[in-house]
């Protein structure tokens, strides 16, 4: 488990929540359906935290729903973890062929390097800008 912050908490998250209050330790979990000022909430609308209780608790992160990989040509990707490579490489989707899509790396002196979108393990949507955003 992965301590997170409170706000950074999204819909689909399974999280622990746990205080310590007066020497009684309190834990809930659950799937979180959404969140607001009042609370985090499951979709049977029950709390997994709520504003008025204690002050001090502590959120982990149990699973995160792991998003599909974009399917439209040229969307960039980081890539963190990627079967049989090592390190984290920026990615590039291109049309292999008619029926196959590929994920692209520039991967230091070994040049570009093809993967499978089944390989790709764990990334994050890269965002990119314009390089006079950069000056």
């Amino acid at each position: 488990m992965t301590s997170i912050e409170r706000e950074d908490i999204l819909p689909g998250d399974t999280i622990k929540a746990t205080t310590d209050a007066h020497g009684v330790t309190q834990e809930r979990s659950g799937k979180v359906a959404y969140q607001n000022a009042d609370g985090i909430r499951t979709d049977e609308h029950g709390y997994i935290w709520f504003s008025g209780w204690a002050d001090k608790w502590v959120f982990d992160l149990i699973d995160r729903p792991k998003p599909a990989l974009p399917t439209e040509t040229s969307s960039i990707i980081i890539a963190t973890r990627v079967r049989g490579v090592d390190g984290c490489w920026p990615m590039f989707l291109r049309k292999h062929s008619e029926h196959h899509l590929s994920w692209w790396a520039v991967e230091g002196i070994n040049g570009f390097m093809g993967h499978d979108p089944e390989d790709i393990e764990e990334w994050t949507l890269a965002k990119v800008v314009p390089a006079e955003a950069w000056r």
